[in-house]
This record gives structure tokens, C-alpha cells and sequence, in this order.
């Protein structure tokens, strides 16, 4: 049986299709391997963007109640320290004592009276 010219023709079209296929399939293993590996990476990344972002967001919080905190220590230290006797009187007020005298607390100049 001889082999024409046409089917010669055929047979070598087939033969590179045939060629392409086995190649792809060889290949197939190799491409997910490589497929999943990316996968996992952005998997990863993407982990990494989570955390990174909880991390900020847990950061700002601390930061925030840290600022309120320092804010609370200064009003109360004002309160606590008042500059003078009228700021004393002023203060014991807030806090519910009311002195009946208006000057206590509050030093006058001293005088002094001598007769001879």
C-alpha cells in the first residue's frame, strides 16, 4: 500500500496537531503547579492586607483613648491646682463646699496696729 500525496499531506497536518497536544498535556502539570502557587501568594497577600488593616485600626483606638486619657489627667490637674485663693474658692464651690465666709481662703495684707 503506497502512501499518496494528499494523505502524505494529512498525516504530516495530524502529526503537529498530534505534537501540540502531547506537548500541552506535558506542560499541563507544570501550569497549575504554577497556577497554584500564585494562588497561594494572592491568598497570602491578601492575609497580610487584613491583618496590616485590624492592626491599624487597633492602633488608632489605642491611640485615640491614650489622647482622652492625657486630656482627663490635664482638666483634673487644673481642677487639683487652682492659682489662687479665688480659684480655691472657686473650685470648692464646683465641688459642692460653700464656705459661709467669701474670703476664707483668700489672704489678706497684713496690718499692723500699734498704739503707744
Amino acid at each position: 500500500m503506497s502512501i499518496r500525496g494528499i494523505d502524505g499531506q494529512m498525516m504530516i497536518t495530524r502529526t503537529t496537531d498530534f505534537a501540540r497536544d502531547a506537548s500541552v498535556q506535558l506542560r499541563r502539570g507544570e501550569v497549575s503547579q504554577d497556577y497554584l502557587a500564585y494562588q497561594n501568594k494572592v491568598l497570602s497577600d491578601m492575609q497580610k492586607e487584613q491583618v496590616s488593616g485590624l492592626e491599624q485600626k487597633e492602633e488608632a483606638r489605642v491611640k485615640a483613648d491614650e489622647r482622652k486619657e492625657r486630656e482627663q489627667q490635664d482638666k483634673a490637674k487644673k481642677r487639683k491646682k487652682p492659682q489662687n485663693a479665688l480659684a480655691q474658692a472657686a473650685a470648692a464651690r464646683r465641688e459642692g463646699f460653700e464656705p459661709d465666709d467669701p474670703t476664707v481662703g483668700v489672704s489678706l495684707p497684713k496690718m499692723l496696729d500699734i498704739e503707744v
